[in-house]
């Protein structure tokens, strides 16, 4: 089933994309940049090396392209069958990752960021920092 954005999430998307967008190359290219920072600092604190709620781990590569109990956390070039984004971008508060209560939400042009480098073919460098 499709999960949409509410209309103000959508709108922030919308008009971030754009911009994102031209950089789709760029964030593909600069993982460590643009992309490791936000799984750093908004998702390996429950999906890490210490903890891996719903089996998921997106601290290295070979664990986040595999995905937990939902499935391929990442399919590259397909950011609609992701759960990665279909999570981070759901209007679902029970199922939109991070959860509310962990006060540390993704803002439009991290999620536009996180599309745009799925869609691009999930470029991650085989060596892990």
């Amino acid at each position: 089933m499709p999960r949409f954005s509410p209309p103000s999430l959508s709108l922030a998307i919308a008009l971030v994309f754009p911009v994102v967008a031209g950089r789709r190359a760029e964030a593909a290219q600069d993982f460590e940049k643009e992309i490791r920072p936000i799984l750093q600092n908004h998702c390996v604190e429950c999906h890490g090396a210490n903890k891996q709620k719903g089996e998921l781990r997106l601290d290295a590569k070979s664990f986040a392209f595999r995905g937990g109990h939902d499935g391929p956390a990442i399919v590259p070039g397909k950011s609609g069958e992701s759960h990665l984004f279909l999570r981070v971008s759901s209007a679902d508060g029970e199922e939109r990752m991070p959860p509310e209560k962990a006060g540390n939400p993704l803002g439009a042009e991290q999620i536009a960021l996180l599309k745009a480098w799925i869609d691009a073919g999930a470029d991650w460098p085989e060596t892990e920092a």
